[in-house]
């Protein structure tokens, strides 16, 4: 996985010569891989990436060798600042990310943050103070963890970089292993291993003399409504931002590909794409069952946008294959029935290097609010209704069944007091805001990011719904205009209709009234009729997913999930009552559908195999 390493020793504890290049080595997940390996007086830097980004190598230093960065990421629309820094008798070499970066910080120090706007990680090492500085964007788009044991930092863009440390105290996490098992994720900066903690967004992280210290240098806030902005304004508003973002993440003339689905996020970020730049060569991709909703609205909507499409059936065995990979490149904390956009990116890579995702839009355009919480309620009442509502995997009535005796006595409380913790983060009068804040400080980062990094581990990824300006200027619009995707829906109906004629994956209709809108309902409406009145043969309309893991995990794969799951060195663990996981693969493939806790309980075995066994 491409992404930075490194470590800082206090004291002279015999750090081993081998440390740094493992620590690469557990990241370096392809041969063809770039690796930069900087070793110094009791500090290592590295850096691990595709070679596309930043290309020339790293560390970078200053002119006087006392100050060197190693970066991972892109940084935006700065050649203003650049002309400042010039102007005050900084010397630039290159077109690089991270000479800007470096000059910034010899000029601000810590107090470079309010003149970066990108999707970045980078550590800074001063040498005559023998100081770490460590600084993430406002969103942590690129994860970073760290342990701090021993006198000695390390850190690393992968859990698994860490565990090469032999002086690395390792424990399991109980409550993170609930917490994954319960939300499919793991909440705020907890790993699956004690000692192991995730940077979190918007982090300065500085280590000096065996003392971490943390600042955060920005907050999502909600803004006070604003009345004399009107709908509209919000419509325009909104369009502008993003065409923004999309543009100035156009770095370069060279081809770019979108991964299509059925829904509106990715058509929005290609209808933009080709009305800034209708001559940029653009790739296209889908995947999933043949004839499913997802591939049929993406050739679509390709065919509108003129675009070169390739669509890539979801083969229902590729977990067998792919998932031992997807499951080191995640480090565990990803269910492997989340894992189908790694299935063919090697594929889509042959055309292009650069791929555009959707990633965040569902969070700033309401895609998470439900209509329950629109109530007043007590804060306690809330926290359930949520803590209920996210437990999409082992609700809480199942631990006692699930856990062993010693995992169900530690998790008995910590579970929803975690929650608790988490949710009370950000805490603001209206719930759907608060509720918003939660999602994208944890099922975002959390989940939704393990996506992307997957991708990323071939491709540069580029997800303009995260721009710092766009997040910003979204939490100031009004809830009520973000909730059902509404927002969005106006984007559509008055900028991009021919897109919005198209249908909408969740609900198979247009999001704009049109004569196919109408047409479509009419012959759902008789098909009911005809079914109701009692003719079988006339079935009602329903969705044809992309993926069905259900059946695949009862057929084609249920084999080797049985060989994972039923295997004597699973059932021994002491996590699980070894009598409960029969029984749920004996009622899954009798028909229960259980495909979402299998592909959780088999992710979680994969990694203790690789990583801890």
């Amino acid at each position: 996985m491409p992404g930075l390493c490194g470590y800082v020793e206090s004291n002279y504890g015999g750090v081993s010569d081998q440390l740094l290049s493992d620590m690469a080595r557990a990241l370096k997940d392809e041969e063809w891989y770039k690796v930069d390996l900087y070793q110094g007086e009791q500090f290592g830097l590295g850096r691990i990436s595709l070679g596309l980004l930043n290309p020339e190598s790293q560390p970078l230093w200053n002119e006087d060798r006392t100050v060197c960065v190693v970066m991972e990421g892109e940084l935006y629309d700065y050649a203003e600042m650049k002309k400042c820094l010039v102007d005050r008798g900084h010397k630039f070499e290159t077109e690089n990310d991270v000479e800007y970066l470096l000059h910034l910080f010899e000029e601000y120090e810590e107090g470079l943050t309010p003149y970066l706007n990108g999707s970045f990680v980078a550590a800074i090492w001063k040498e005559p103070e023998r100081k770490l500085v460590i600084v993430n964007d406002h969103l942590g788009s690129y994860p970073l963890y760290y342990s701090v044991q021993g006198g000695m930092l390390t850190f690393a863009s992968g859990v698994r970089a860490l565990l090469v440390n032999s002086k690395l105290s390792v424990s399991m996490d109980p409550t993170a292993i609930a917490q994954f098992l319960t939300f499919e994720h793991i909440l705020g900066t907890r790993t699956l291993v004690k000692q192991i903690q995730l940077l979190k967004p918007a982090s300065i992280l500085t280590y000096q003399d065996g003392i971490i210290n943390f600042s955060s240098y920005w907050r999502l806030c909600f803004d006070q409504i604003d009345h004399r902005y009107s709908e509209e304004d919000y419509v325009d508003g909104f369009a502008l931002h993003l065409r923004r973002a999309i543009k100035r993440q156009l770095r370069d003339d060279s081809p770019v590909g979108i991964l299509l689905s059925g829904g509106l996020d990715s058509r929005l970020i290609l209808a933009m794409l080709k009305e800034i730049d209708a001559e940029r060569p653009i790739y296209t991709f889908s995947f999933g069952i043949p004839g499913c909703d997802d591939v049929r609205i993406s050739k679509e909507v390709a065919r509108i946008a003129r675009t070169t499409h390739q669509f890539y059936e979801l083969n229902p065995d590729y977990l067998s294959h792919l998932a031992h990979k997807a499951v080191r490149l995640t480090d565990g904390m990803q269910s492997c029935v989340n894992m189908h956009s790694f299935a063919n990116i090697h594929a889509q890579t042959e055309f292009v290097k650069l791929i555009y995702k959707g990633y965040l839009a569902g969070t700033l355009t309401g895609y998470s609010f439900n209509r329950q919480m629109w109530a007043d309620y007590e804060e306690d009442t809330l926290i359930q209704l949520l803590y209920d509502k996210l437990s999409v995997v082992f609700p809480t009535t199942q631990h006692r069944d699930l856990f062993s005796e010693d995992y169900y006595r530690h998790n008995q409380n910590t579970n929803l007091e975690t929650f608790k913790e988490a949710f009370m983060e950000y805490k603001t009068d209206l719930v759907a805001n608060w509720i918003d804040h939660f999602t994208l400080r944890n099922e975002d980062i959390r989940l939704g990011l393990s996506g992307v990094e997957l991708v990323r581990s071939q491709a540069v990824v580029r997800t303009p719904f995260s721009d710092l300006d766009l997040v910003k200027y979204a939490f100031s619009v009004p809830a009520g205009l973000r909730a059902d995707r509404y927002l969005m829906v106006r984007i559509y109906q008055k900028f991009f209709s021919d897109y919005a004629k198209i249908p909408y994956a969740n609900t198979g209709l247009p999001i704009v009234a049109c004569f196919r809108d109408l047409r479509i309902r009419f012959i759902n409406q008789i098909r009911w009729r005809l079914n109701e009145a009692g003719i079988p043969w006339i079935s009602t309309p329903h969705k044809r997913p992309y993926a069905d893991y259900n059946t695949w995990l009862r057929t084609v794969l249920g084999d080797w999930m049985k060989s994972v799951l039923l295997d004597k060195k699973t059932l021994e663990r002491g996590y699980f009552q070894p009598g409960f996981i029969h029984n749920l693969v004996a009622e899954h493939m009798a028909g229960t559908n259980h495909a979402r806790k299998l592909g959780a309980l088999i992710s979680l075995e994969l990694w203790h195999r690789q990583f801890i066994d």
